[in-house]
């Protein structure tokens, strides 16, 4: 297996910029998942490095290598469809060794009516079965080789394609959106199965997807494209609790992060809906947005809370309610996240207080950067 080096991709269309700059490096052995909205670049970016694309500037290599004349044959990275583009006409075995008949046979010995005959030819199609039947068991299929595409549901035909990939033993793997495909209950089986996958291969794998549960559940590093640009890269947990761009926090996590009008007073001091949030920064005064996740908010007390809503509705996922309210100084319903045990307490119509864990606080700028900011109270000590 091999990293892959991405270094200042840019890409055009015309007079449409679709990738902006972009550099990433992928050490060998990697999960990174490419997130972002539908049309932010990713599935672009993934065809230029499986070489069906090419770049307008910048450079793709392969460990040292650089592969951006090169063929897509000959770079030797497997591709794995939103489609699973299999032959319909194939058996699961014929499907799967598709590209070692391809590498492994002459034009001659690819003849159906001949390769069992030629003596040289006989040898290599034994091997190929050889090859075919160990990835067959690494996925547990042996006992679809027999099969027709047309004969397999959705999650069957995924791993096929997958093992039609994994056959080739690439340098690396492209995923772009291989479960979109599926219906839910199935995606997330097949989520398990990827990763698991990977953990066994030890390979290099990069994977698109718009959808970012996928992302969080299997990456080892997520990078986030906003707009053809790389807004962040960095492991799931990063990526969710430091956003570094409001757009990052907005995509990643479900339901999307609140967000509240706030304040940078000229003082530093942080105001949320005109309330002191007790952070400070030493950024420019001016307005700014306050980030909030769901679960960093808290039903209080009446006469507790930092400010009050209005339930507007109720949603029930079984172990968690999500609690909808708005509150006369919010722009858009806000999202608190709570145990079902406190289910009783609440009713559409009802009024609440809520309060918020300051270390939760993302601030972000009127550019929708990430502001720096701490408590006051260790504002205080360091300057003392």
């Amino acid at each position: 297996m091999s990293s892959v080096h991405i270094q200042n991709i840019t890409k055009s269309f015309g007079k449409v910029e679709v990738l902006k700059d972009v550099s990433l490096n992928i050490p060998d052995g990697e999960f990174v998942s490419l997130v972002g909205p539908s049309g932010c670049g990713k599935s672009t970016l993934l065809r230029i490095i499986a070489g069906l694309e090419q770049q307008s500037s910048g450079q793709i290599r392969i460990d040292d290598r650089v592969i951006d004349n090169v063929r897509p044959s000959e770079r030797n990275i497997s591709m794995v469809f939103q489609s699973y583009a299999l032959y319909p006409h194939l058996s699961v075995f014929d499907n799967i060794s598709v590209p070692l008949r391809m590498s492994r046979l002459n034009s001659i010995q690819r003849l159906p009516g001949l390769r069992h005959l030629l003596p040289g030819a006989r040898a290599v199609e034994k091997g190929i079965r050889a090859d075919v039947e160990q990835v067959a068991s690494l996925l547990d299929m042996k006992q679809l080789l027999d099969r027709k595409p047309g004969e397999l549901s959705g999650g069957q035909r995924q791993r096929v394609a997958v093992g039609r990939a994994i056959v080739r033993e690439p340098h690396a793997f492209l995923l772009d959106e291989p479960l979109s495909n599926l219906d839910a209950k199935l995606r997330v089986h097949m989520r398990t199965e990827i990763a698991q996958l990977h953990r066994r291969l030890g390979a290099t794998f990069i994977y698109v997807t718009h959808d970012q549960a996928e992302a969080m559940t299997m990456s080892d590093r997520i990078a986030v494209l906003m707009d053809g640009e790389l807004v962040q890269v960095g492991s799931p947990d990063d990526v969710y609790n430091e956003p570094q761009d409001i757009r990052v926090a907005e995509f990643i996590g479900s339901p999307r992060i609140n967000t509240f009008a706030g304040e940078i007073r000229s003082d530093g001091g942080v105001d949320l809906l005109g309330v002191p949030t007790g952070l400070v920064t030493d950024a420019e005064a001016g307005p700014a947005q306050v980030g909030l996740r769901p679960e960093a908010l808290r039903l209080v007390p009446v006469g507790e809370g930092v400010f009050a809503g209005t339930v507007t509705h109720i949603e029930n996922l079984g172990a968690e309610l999500m609690v909808h309210f708005v509150n006369e100084n919010m722009e858009r319903p806000a999202i608190i996240r709570l145990d079902h045990i406190e289910r009783h307490r609440l009713d559409v119509g009802e009024s609440i207080e809520i309060d918020f864990l300051p270390g939760a606080v993302r601030l972000f700028g009127p550019d929708g950067a990430r502001v720096p900011t701490e408590e006051f109270m260790e504002k205080q000590l360091v300057n003392a």
